[in-house]
């Protein structure tokens, strides 16, 4: 409750507002039961939280803009939206300066907020503003513009739903900030209901999928010349853990036939995959379109990438950009195409960029040197700039990039062999290294237009393959070196040959 003296006149303010027509827009800011209480926690339905002592509405014809003011002192101040209730307003915004202090809006699995506009929330200048989203917020009926979220998102559980219900437009969201997915073993949502769904995290972003799966999704699965029903474009840094994953689905589980709503999902951040990434482009949308203009990083040998079961799905493409790179993280990674849906189809991944195995290309020591399997994977070199990269540090097992293929192919045609020399590794005597492999050694054809060591052309290298074996050999020839015995031959073939020109000089001088 307000004190006595407050209470009098906001009392009468309240009932002249109850009176009046229902058209005007307010703001109403959060001020935690008492004057100068702000920093208090509590709940939305509370209205005693609230500076009008009114719990924020949006009816027809009325708009509430809602405030989430500067928390202080250190503290963290929770807004609760609990299970069961539904609470409405026109925005929220978030007003955060005060380093170490955490501005916090909590809804529970249960709990809704319907807000009926695009809008930008804004990201602390200082301290945290975060989201805890763990029901449900609902943009039910904007019609046109975006929603900007600045702040810090979380889905705190299986349930979860950041979705547009209704209105004309598709769905337009950017996320700039830290989006991290804790879903347990169930699955949170980006949506919208019979729209497209447009989702870009910025290039400030950190979208860490730990637990569970994140669902773009739509119910839309009929679109016009066959656009993109999802379109996900990761700039930031974006983790998929080991055991979480990534859907892309363009209909609703009850859609079982037809449709053309295509899906494109475009990294130009770095992403670290270590989880599942599963899609599902229908029909006249064509295959979901997965392209990397940035570093995508197999973690771990867990990372799979999967068609839906679903009959009507296209099967994937993955384009890997020119300047971009495809690569693993560690000594040993590996990623699967599971195309169990489709037995005999692989990955159609091409190639205009740079595939490297290990930790990327050119570490220090030997901290870039790894085996990268790839498995169902079919490649294609389409450009110039296409390239695959290997690092050598030594001779030894365990010193030198190794890459594999599992059931899939490789036509090298177009791609430059680049050798990167780590780990203070000079060589010196001739040395042959199988650093390319595959089970089916009928699936790797086509040569390499060249090969490169730290960048420039080198002669003194040399790349086979062996269509029995299915092993590709890096040779390095090392330059001859004469004999001490050559060189005593040479001296004194000098030698004497001075002596004759003394001899012939003293003839013509006589």
């Amino acid at each position: 409750m307000k004190p006595q003296s407050l209470r009098l006149p906001l009392f009468a303010a309240t009932l002249l507002a109850a009176s009046a027509p229902l058209a005007t827009a307010a703001t109403v800011n959060w001020d935690g039961t008492f004057v100068g209480g702000a920093n208090n926690s509590g709940n939305w339905t509370d209205a005693s939280n609230w500076s009008t002592d009114v719990v924020p509405l949006s009816p027809a014809n009325t708009s509430d803009d809602v405030k989430f003011l500067d928390v202080t002192g250190g503290a963290t101040r929770t807004v609760s939206i609990n299970s069961g209730e539904t609470v409405t307003a026109k925005t929220i915004n978030f007003t955060q300066t005060t380093a170490g202090s955490t501005n916090l809006l909590a809804i529970a699995s249960g709990g809704t907020l319907n807000l009926n506009s695009a809008q930008t929330w804004a990201a602390a200048v200082a301290g945290t503003a975060r989201i805890d989203l763990g029901g449900t917020i609902n943009f039910s009926v904007y019609n046109s513009g975006a929603v900007t979220v600045n702040t810090n998102l979380t889905f705190t559980n299986a349930g979860a739903n950041f979705t547009h219900g209704s209105g004309s437009a598709s769905s337009l969201f950017n996320f700039n900030g830290t989006v991290s997915v804790n879903a347990g073993a169930g699955t949170a949502q980006i949506s919208d209901t019979g729209h497209s769904v447009t989702s870009t995290f910025g290039s400030g972003s950190n979208l860490l999928v730990n637990t569970g799966v994140l669902e773009f999704a739509t119910t839309l699965f009929s679109s016009s010349g066959g656009a993109a029903g999802i379109d996900v474009t990761v700039q930031g840094a974006t983790t998929l853990a080991a055991g979480a994953g990534i859907k892309l689905t363009t209909d609703s589980a009850a859609n079982a036939g037809g449709g053309s709503s295509g899906v494109k999902f475009t990294n130009t951040g770095t992403l670290g995959h270590a989880g599942t990434l599963t899609t599902n482009g229908r029909g006249a949308g064509g295959a979901t379109a997965l392209t990397n203009s940035g570093t995508w990083k197999v973690n771990g040998t867990g990372a799979v990438i999967e068609k839906s079961a679903r009959a009507t799905a296209a099967n994937p493409t993955f384009v890997n950009s020119a300047s971009a790179l495809f690569t693993g993280s560690s000594a040993t990674d590996k990623i699967d195409y599971n195309h169990l849906t489709t037995p005999g189809t692989d990955l159609a991944f091409t190639n205009s960029g740079a595939i490297a195995a290990g930790n990327g290309s050119n570490g220090s020591g030997l901290a870039s040197v790894g085996t990268l399997t790839l498995k169902d994977f079919a490649i294609t070199n389409s450009a110039s700039t296409s390239s695959l990269v290997f690092d050598i540090g030594g001779t030894g097992a365990g010193q030198f990039d190794v890459l594999a293929l599992e059931s899939g192919s490789l036509v090298l045609t177009n791609a430059t062999l680049a050798i990167h020399l780590v780990n203070g590794f000079a060589p010196g005597a001739s040395f042959s290294l199988n650093i390319l492999s595959s089970d089916v050694p009928a699936s790797i054809t086509g040569s390499f237009v060249g090969i490169t060591v730290n960048g420039s052309a080198n002669a003194d290298y040399s790349f086979s393959y062996n269509t029995t074996t299915g092993i590709g050999t890096l040779a390095y020839t090392a330059a001859s070196i004469p004999e001490p015995s050559t060189y005593a031959l040479a001296a004194g073939l000098a030698t004497l040959g001075l002596a004759v020109l003394r001899r012939r000089a003293g003839t013509a001088s006589v």
